[in-house]
């Protein structure tokens, strides 16, 4: 089905299989109903499915690629589970907004703009062993998201994920490899980061902006640098009267490498680490008046042993139909 078209299907049958549709303005809109795909393929169209509201829509080993905004909406009490498809090539992979109900599982992101943009005041957002490769923006979470990222892999991406404006997602047992940033916590965010691997990243975690993420119990070795603070970060808050001041950023109980470890082993818990970015480094920022020097990582209680994560992420695209190859 090809030809630019306001909307190809404004649906109403309950399942579509094998159907391939291209240079559609909304290829497929769904309200009010329930709507399942499977193996179909929808390329080069403005958006390829818009879930809007009161609809449930599950989309099983489909191909959606190419699309100029976005490959899938959800909004408005809208109810969506993706399983095991190629999203790959759009402009945004899968935007959310508003109160929804989002799973997203076994699929493979590859070179978007953005994998998913998610922005939700609702608890119900599972985003669980997917692979994430060469996106600008692997995942952005933002407007106090509460979404639970887990057993995923991200690998050369500029951003894997992003965590923006008072969110609290939870990001454990992630395997997160060369990635420009593995993790950025900016505008007084909040996630739980634990029980992730961080390696040949340029850099691991990034903290902007009165942010205080709770980092325990990950590994990291091999990264340009572990931990980077930059307008640390309460100060901003405090300025903005928004928060009170927090001195340390908890990042206990990690390991860090046999090298790091060796050196903290010798110097402890109190000195400029070579692989952390924090007030040691800027004592004073004279362009914004922002005092750094009493603001540190508190890596106490470092473990002297990497830890086995619970459950590995895939390593590559599983090759479905010829997928993500």
């Amino acid at each position: 089905m090809t030809g630019v078209q306001t909307c190809a299907l404004p649906i109403s049958a309950s399942q579509l299989s094998h159907v391939k549709i291209s240079y559609a303005k909304t290829a497929i809109a769904t309200e009010k109903i329930v709507i399942a795909l499977n193996n179909c393929e929808i390329s080069s169209c403005e958006t390829a499915l818009n879930v809007m509201v009161d609809s449930q829509a599950k989309v099983t080993n489909c191909i959606l690629e190419s699309n100029i905004n976005s490959a899938v909406r959800i909004e408005r009490s809208g109810q969506l589970v993706l399983r095991d498809n190629l999203i790959r090539y759009n402009k945004n992979g899968i935007v959310g907004t508003g109160d929804y109900r989002l799973e997203v599982i076994g699929s493979t992101f590859e070179r978007n703009g953005k994998g998913l943009y998610i922005s939700t005041v609702s608890p119900n957002t599972l985003i669980s062993d997917n692979i994430f490769l060469d996106n600008e923006y692997a995942i952005q979470v933002e407007k106090r998201t509460r979404a639970k990222v887990t057993k995923n892999r991200f690998e050369n991406n500029k951003y894997g994920v992003y965590i923006d404006n008072q969110s609290k997602t939870e990001v454990t047992n992630n395997i997160f490899t060369k990635n420009e940033q593995a993790i950025t916590c900016v505008r007084m965010s909040s996630p739980s980061i634990r029980q992730n691997e961080f390696y040949d990243n340029k850099v691991a975690i990034a903290c902007f902006l009165g942010s205080y993420p709770k980092i325990n119990y990950n590994n990291f070795y091999r990264n340009d640098t572990n931990i980077k603070l930059r307008f640390l970060s309460a100060d901003w808050g405090i300025q903005a009267g928004l928060s009170k001041r927090l001195l340390e950023l908890n990042a206990t109980r990690n390991w860090w490498g046999s090298q790091i470890t060796k050196l903290i082993e010798e110097k402890g818990n109190d000195f400029n680490r070579p692989d952390i970015f924090d007030g040691y480094d800027v004592p004073y920022n004279q362009d914004r008046g922002l005092l750094f020097q009493k603001q540190k990582v508190n890596y106490s209680d470092w473990l002297t042993e990497k830890i086995k994560l619970e459950t590995l992420p895939k390593k590559t695209p599983v090759d479905t139909k010829g997928k993500g190859q």
